[in-house]
């Protein structure tokens, strides 16, 4: 490349705008992230209103039994260990 070759490059290469967004772009771009956040909060606040309290004491009880069971699993596996 030649001297002259460069100098049209440069010039070439400044007359590009700038690859910053514009003001209004950022605040278009701002108002959408804010209002999609909006949405899932409301949407996650709704979900947990919508339980109903028996389906939590379901939920309870399903623990409870998965504990008693694991407690029982826990004590055999523990008898069995002691015959070893």
């Amino acid at each position: 490349m030649t001297a002259n070759q460069d100098d049209g490059i440069v010039r070439t290469l400044a007359g590009l705008r700038s690859p910053a967004p514009s003001a209004d772009r950022v605040e278009r771009t701002r108002s959408r992230c804010h209002a999609v956040l909006a949405q899932q909060r409301k949407r996650q606040g709704s979900l947990r209103q919508e339980r109903p309290p028996g389906a939590r004491f379901v939920d309870a009880m399903v623990l409870g039994v998965l504990a008693v069971y694991l407690a029982g699993a826990v004590s055999e596996a523990v008898w069995l260990g002691s015959f070893f």
